[in-house]
């Protein structure tokens, strides 16, 4: 991989966000890749989490962004005709299948129908909020995006394979849910941060979870080290390095799990 030059100016055009530092903690390759790249496509599950997102948070902007496929039968001429047809004018809709759009229906509605959530829910008054910050440190742009917000919280909407307590704690740490916390806690200070989780299979058990201030200190603390990491890696041009970028001595110690 060609290495590239990441500079201020870059990054003003280009501003750090969770997802670009969480490839990164991983190694600055991986950010470099995430940057320069083209975009992955989806998986079936992320797509299931954005259109529940969307029909929750912002409703009236499903239809610009998702098209529902007829039920199509590829074997037929006509049916392949049809399929190229909607495949022109989709460009910008990520198409879904009428099952896919169902299940998140369902979701919105068993979301809609638990009290917790509609307590915080009815506390929101902006969906989708865009946030941008500059890190005083090291002058770094960072942007996001808020799924709700209000005068007393941020709330983040998840699905998740599993919303039972033990099962989410672990798998937001893994996935690094604290890091977007502490960039979102930053940008929204002395607000309580909630997630509301929901899975995606029946009977749908849904969750709440307020993060614990040890949380959201250990999130802020993330972000810190990481946009110090990023301005040493910045300052010394080492984007190409992979793994090997955290080594003392070439190699690492492998030791049991």
């Amino acid at each position: 991989m060609k290495n590239t030059i990441i500079d201020i100016n870059f990054l003003n055009a280009r501003p750090l966000s969770y997802s670009s530092l969480k490839a990164f903690g991983k190694c600055p390759r991986e950010y470099l890749c995430y940057v320069t790249k083209p975009r992955f496509e989806p998986s079936a599950a992320m797509i299931l989490g954005s259109m529940v997102d969307c029909l929750l948070w912002t409703k009236n902007d499903f239809e610009k962004n998702y098209m529902i496929l007829p039920k199509l039968d590829m074997r037929k001429p006509a049916d392949k005709q049809k399929y190229a047809e909607i495949m022109k004018v989709s460009a910008k809709a990520t198409l879904v299948k009428p099952e896919d759009f169902e299940l998140a229906k369902r979701m919105v509605e068993e979301l809609k129908g638990n009290e917790n959530v509609m307590r915080i829910l009815n506390e929101v008054t902006q969906s989708q909020k865009k946030i941008n910050l500059v890190d005083q440190e090291t002058g770094f742009p960072i942007t996001g995006f808020l799924d709700g917000c209000g005068d007393k919280l941020i709330a983040e909407l998840k699905t998740a394979r599993s919303a039972h307590p033990d099962d989410f704690t672990k798998d937001a740490y893994n996935l690094d849910y604290p890091l977007q916390c502490g960039i979102y806690t930053t940008a929204e200070p002395k607000k309580p941060f909630y997630y509301i989780v929901i899975e995606s299979k029946e009977p749908f058990h849904i969750s709440v979870f307020k993060a614990s201030d040890e949380y959201i200190a250990y999130g802020k603390k993330k972000l810190r080290g990481l946009l110090n990491e990023f301005k040493y890696c910045m300052d010394n041009n080492l984007f190409i390095k992979s793994y090997d970028y955290r080594y003392e001595n070439g190699y690492e110690f492998l030791n049991l799990p």
